[in-house]
């Protein structure tokens, strides 16, 4: 059998070769990388555009040609490394830096706690971190976005600034420093009978080297809020002409007012926005009365109330009294916290709610009431609870109102006063609420 000639024959021209010809006529062929040789919009010279395809033949789907991490699908300028979706956005620069629509000040508050990137949140994907949050010292975070980690809350009442208020020197004198958390502040009553004071007599501002017990107390704290039914700081609240301040039949602050005979009303209320990563909030106060101890279960009761509003966790948003003693009493003369004088736990020298008296003044139950008089009987006037602590429970990112108040009951002389001091927020559970010595 004839064995067949093998063909030399060179192909004629026009004739196809798998992998060598340019079948899209973009100047590559698959054999020079064209991964596409049925369109001359794909070529390994062709610009990568966003429509899910490879145009530049890379292996690569809408590349990310800046090297962010992000394909051209998800980053609004692959030319520029610095922008992309988990960019901070640069409030100031006229740019969309994080490629979601939004340009500086128009940028949104991602994670809905009242703040976004431009309003100074430094973490705009947890609502536990803003600027109007409280510091919590032991998770090692910067919680308020202030630059530092787990320090301890701020003290701003050394020192002022010229043209304060004397609603903003109270609020600093608390110890309220962070002005997102702050809404508004209204002192309410005579002038004379509130002020902002660094020491009263032999009293001064609350510190950590006060007591072993110094949770929460600040390092350094400069002033206190004193508010009273008669003139602040009255060289006489037993006799003088400054007890009485013209207020007389003012409306009852109580929770549920029982129609007593309220006169030199003083306020300070204050709405506050708690802050998203509070659970409740605490202060420091002193009560003092010269109606102590004659008055005692009396008819002629000035009164202290710490009242909250609108707080959804108590009760439902009512006006709620915090400050109490363990028998549910108001904060009067009456309240089980009332010291025996001259046994005082603190030195009130300076006060004039320390005169001894030359009478023995008359003390007497009321079973009425359930009130037990002071027995034997202090040949004083005056008398004053010491350092007490409220605490109270808050609901984090609630709008409320907290409200000092303190009157004369039953008439408008003998004047009542009290110290209000470190204010802190909480970032623990808080059962309550309650005030301790």
């Amino acid at each position: 059998m004839p064995i067949p000639k093998a063909n030399t024959q060179a192909p004629r021209i026009g004739t196809p070769v798998p992998g060598r010809i340019r079948d899209d006529g973009d100047g590559f062929s698959e054999a020079e990388g064209d991964c596409d040789d049925t369109s001359s919009a794909i070529h390994p010279d062709a610009q990568e555009i966003v429509d899910g395809i490879d145009n530049n033949c890379d292996g690569l789907v809408d590349d990310d040609l800046d090297g962010d991490g992000f394909p051209m699908a998800d980053d609004c300028d692959d030319g520029n490394a610095a922008i992309h979706p988990l960019a901070r956005e640069n409030c100031a620069d006229g740019v969309d830096n994080n490629c979601n629509g939004h340009i500086d000040d128009d940028e949104p508050d991602g994670d809905g706690d009242g703040f976004g990137p431009c309003d100074g949140d430094c973490n705009d994907n947890n609502v536990w971190i803003s600027p109007g949050n409280v510091e919590d010292p032991t998770d090692g975070v910067d919680n308020n976005c202030d630059g530092a980690i787990d320090e301890p809350q701020v003290t701003c009442d050394c020192g002022g600034e010229p043209g304060m208020t004397i609603e903003e020197q109270a609020a600093r004198a608390l110890g309220l420093c962070n002005e997102h958390q702050i809404l508004s502040a209204n002192l309410i009553g005579n002038p004379t009978a509130y002020g902002v004071y660094e020491e009263w007599g032999a009293i001064l501002p609350r510190t950590s080297s006060d007591a072993s017990s110094t949770d929460g107390w600040p390092q350094d704290n400069c002033k206190f809020l004193i508010m009273a039914s008669g003139q602040a700081k009255n060289p006489d609240p037993q006799s003088g002409e400054f007890m009485d301040l013209g207020i007389w039949g003012a409306p009852d602050p109580a929770p549920t007012p029982d129609g007593a005979e309220v006169n030199d009303l003083t306020q300070f209320e204050i709405q506050l926005r708690v802050p998203g990563n509070a659970k409740g909030f605490s202060f420091d106060f002193i009560f003092f009365s010269v109606e102590y101890p004659e008055f005692v279960c009396s008819m002629f009761n000035d009164t202290f109330y710490a009242l909250v509003i609108d707080d959804p966790g108590l009760g439902g948003g009512q006006r709620t009294n915090i400050s109490f003693d363990s028998e549910q009493n108001e904060i009067t003369v009456n309240a089980g916290f009332f010291e025996y004088p001259p046994y005082w736990s603190l030195d009130i020298t300076g006060t004039q709610y320390e005169i001894p008296e030359s009478w023995q003044p008359g003390c007497s139950d009321d079973p009425s009431i359930g009130c037990v008089a002071p027995n034997p009987c202090p040949a004083y006037k005056g008398s004053t609870t010491g350092w007490l602590r409220t605490t109270a429970p808050a609901t984090p990112g609630a709008d409320i109102t907290l409200i000092f108040s303190i009157h004369d009951e039953g008439d408008s002389i003998l004047d009542s006063a009290v110290i209000v001091d470190n204010f802190r927020w909480q970032t623990v559970p808080i059962e309550g609420p309650g005030t301790v010595k």
